[in-house]
């Protein structure tokens, strides 16, 4: 991974071989950013997405391993306790038309990806809320 810091915006591209939410961790506490929003896309073809159900309390995941383009990739950075926390959702398509996507567990990156954080000056934490089990923003 390489990246560069613009003022208030990183510009990074990851390898192959890298896995997206560790470098952007990586990144955040480098950097430290407290608070930021990411963008990206690349190609993968070993990522895990996840749905929440409501109801259950609980994340359904989904496991992709088929040569994919990552249409979207977004999320934001906060801190939870002091450390990087991040909120990041992704889609990918294959050849077929195929896309798969939901809240990011992890992506290995199989040619490159091009990610940029703006960063937002500033803090916001995390808590646990009760009511639907989610770690939400908490200003």
């Amino acid at each position: 991974m390489e990246y560069r810091r613009f003022k208030d915006k990183v510009v990074a591209r990851l390898d192959p071989g890298e896995e997206v939410l560790d470098s952007i961790r990586k990144i955040a506490s480098e950097e430290d950013i407290q608070t930021g929003m990411i963008n990206g896309l690349g190609a993968t073809m070993d990522y895990d997405v996840s749905v929440y159900d409501l109801n259950e309390k609980k994340y359904y995941p989904v496991h992709c391993d088929v040569q994919s383009e990552i249409t979207s990739l977004f999320g934001t950075i906060t801190r939870k306790d002091g450390e990087v926390y991040l909120h990041v959702h992704m889609q990918a398509m294959d050849k077929n038309g195929k896309a798969i996507g939901g809240h990011l567990l992890k992506c290995v990156i199989n040619a490159t990806c091009e990610l940029v954080i703006d960063v937002i000056d500033g803090s916001v934490g995390r808590k646990v809320d009760e009511a639907t089990g989610l770690t939400v923003m908490a200003f």
